[in-house]
């Protein structure tokens, strides 16, 4: 698969995922790889600790290391790409070149203790500010992206 992104500094946070060529929408960006890490069960502790991580399944969640496309992966409360299945990022629209390419975290992560370490910073008019996983989120906002939530978390939706 053609590489369709860049590193570049982002206007959200750190650095993010730039396209380089449009990307079409329902288009697979990427496929991320890592070592999937499990545990019992969810704790405050256990939540602090998984940033670059991505929740694959109850329980689960693929470690990442730098050099993966997805430890640059920016929230945005209203992403331009999503998870399809349990980890392919797909692009939700059309995303042009020099586009950064977010997805929402919080339809990533059931666990009810995780919680983005710093208030988000997308600046979209619908920002939320506080990014907790999918089980805070609004029942009608659930609904509404259901097509655009992972395999694994869809009984949220």
């Amino acid at each position: 698969m053609k590489k369709k992104y860049a590193v570049q500094k982002s206007g959200i946070r750190g650095k993010g995922l730039f396209a380089i060529s449009k990307i079409a929408q329902h288009e697979i960006i990427f496929i991320p790889k890592g070592v999937v890490d499990t545990t019992k069960n969810y704790s405050r502790s256990d939540a602090r600790t998984s940033q670059h991580m991505l929740a694959i399944g109850p329980h689960t969640w693929l470690k990442t290391e730098r050099n993966n496309p997805l430890w640059h992966l920016n929230h945005s409360c209203e992403p331009n790409a999503y998870i399809c299945g349990s980890k392919i990022i797909v692009a939700k629209e059309d995303i042009l070149p020099g586009e950064e390419i977010t997805i929402d975290y919080s339809f990533t992560e059931e666990d009810p203790f995780w919680e983005l370490d710093n208030p988000c910073q997308c600046g979209t008019s619908v920002c939320r500010s506080r990014i907790r996983s999918i089980t805070h989120l609004p029942q009608e906002l659930r609904i509404a992206q259901r097509k655009y939530t992972p395999d694994w978390l869809q009984k949220y939706t």
